[in-house]
């Protein structure tokens, strides 16, 4: 499959509306990743984490590859106006970190309430002022909660090569995705940051979902549907077999204390390893692509309840 096979907005396949799939689920995913970072939430009982290897966070990374290969990929040499997203991307990130540190500052002088001060985001600012400007501008400062920005912005800045590779040969393109995710786990390489272990979203690693994003929105066969899925039994029942292992394997009853099954694991949770998520392992990758999969297999695009109200509020 060479790059002369990319499809632009000119092809028939591809003139149908925009598939309002992908923002129900995108808008699903964002949901969770705000109920989640809430301490003490009830809701997060039920957002994607506590049913499987993977969870918000991977799911809103594909669906990004997606709608960037949608919003980009189609439309000849798209270089400069991925460039100038990343740019705006750069900006608001150093912006809003430069406004949260500086507001704790500031309520903290006016409420008299040093403890404000020592909160992660405003000590740095106060303790090392110069050090701390120099690690924002340069990425290398991610508090807790920015990472995923910093991380769409790294994949913006991949998007141009990749799509320049997919123009050569989208086996190309994938062969090397794949072989810096493979070096990045092999050899636990990240880009630095001032957390020892490096970006807790390594780029160089979850590249490969979002290339895999990039790939099916460029190439997946499409109609006035929608994106189609295949459709074979084989695959229908392996990919909803692995959801069905994921959820014995996350057990979310088992931390419930009001469930009878209070504490009862089928599957060990260390069976695994520690799946770290920085480095984005197989299993949470396989994850998340059986979840899509099974998804765009359930939700026809022409659902009427797509078109609801309260699906409206979640579409992004």
């Amino acid at each position: 499959m060479s790059g002369a096979n990319i499809p632009t907005t000119a092809d028939p396949a591809h003139r149908h509306a925009r598939d309002v799939r992908i923002d129900f689920f995108r808008g699903i995913a964002l949901l969770s990743i705000f109920i989640n970072h809430m301490p003490g939430n009830i809701l997060s009982r039920f957002t994607l984490y506590n049913f499987g290897f993977s969870d918000a966070a991977e799911l809103f990374v594909l669906l990004a590859g997606v709608s960037a290969a949608i919003a980009y990929g189609r439309r000849g040499n798209a270089t400069t106006r991925i460039l100038s997203r990343a740019a705006t991307l750069y900006l608001a990130h150093v912006t809003l970190l430069f406004l949260v540190g500086g507001t704790l500052i500031f309520a903290a002088v006016l409420f008299d309430h040093p403890a404000l001060i020592d909160h992660a985001m405003a000590a740095p600012f106060l303790d090392h002022p110069l050090h701390a400007i120099v690690q924002v501008l340069t990425l290398t400062w991610q508090p807790k909660f920015f990472d995923i920005l910093t991380l769409y912005l790294a994949l913006m800045l991949w998007l141009p090569v990749f799509l320049r590779l997919c123009r050569v040969d989208v086996r190309l393109a994938m062969a090397i995705s794949v072989a810096i995710w493979a070096i990045a786990n092999i050899y636990t390489v990240n880009l630095p940051s001032s957390r020892d272990a490096g970006w807790f979203f390594n780029p160089l690693a979850w590249q490969l979902l979002f290339s895999i994003g990039v790939v099916i929105g460029l190439y997946a066969p499409a109609n006035a549907s929608g994106v189609v899925v295949e459709r074979s039994p084989v695959v229908v029942a392996g990919a909803f077999a692995f959801l069905a292992f994921g959820v014995l394997w996350a057990a979310p009853w088992a931390s419930f204390s009001a469930s009878p099954l209070f504490g009862w694991r089928p599957v060990a949770p260390e069976m695994f390893g520690e799946l770290d998520k920085t480095y984005l392992p197989l299993w949470r990758l396989a994850h998340v692509l059986c979840l899509a999969y099974a998804a765009a297999w359930c939700v026809t695009r022409d659902a009427r309840w797509l078109a609801s109200w309260w699906a409206g509020r979640l579409i992004a």
